[in-house]
């Protein structure tokens, strides 16, 4: 089932990334759900990546210029991850199960939307909101995929 949830990520995703290089994939690489395009600052961009640890557990990693708030950060202790308020990072572990706390970290991501000023990134108002809406955006998916 790994395998399967891997491909039906890529299969929604990368179709966004145009095509992928020649070779297959190792499987461990992750896999990019936010909705970066050319035209946005890469210093300024909170990227967002998945990996597909087994069949029921993933990895979330957040990276980029935002802000991480204490709540932030223990959620990611609290989901086997860390928070790296310096450097911008953020990760998770959760299993398929526990997919709603995405739910709880786009609220929070979006409660941030203000705080650009803190990492001095101008363009964090705008980014915090795609980034949430990202992260719903790949609840909905794991959902999707958990009905079939």
């Amino acid at each position: 089932m790994a395998s399967q949830f891997r491909q039906y990520i890529i299969d929604c995703y990368e179709p966004l990334r145009g095509k992928p290089l020649k070779g297959e994939k190792p499987r461990s690489m992750p896999i990019q759900i936010d909705d970066q395009d050319d035209n946005d600052s890469f210093t300024n961009f909170c990227n967002i990546f998945c990996t597909v640890e087994s069949a029921k557990s993933i990895k979330i990693e957040l990276s980029g210029n935002i802000p991480i708030t204490k709540s932030m950060a223990e959620l990611a202790l609290i989901y086997k991850g860390y928070a790296d308020t310096n450097r911008g990072k953020l990760s998770i572990r959760i299993t398929l199960d526990q997919i709603a706390v995405l739910g709880d970290l786009a609220q929070q991501i979006r409660k941030t939307a203000l705080m650009g000023s803190l990492v001095n990134n101008p363009q964090w108002y705008r980014i915090s909101a795609r980034t949430a809406s990202s992260l719903m955006r790949f609840y909905r998916v794991v959902e999707e995929f958990l009905l079939y």
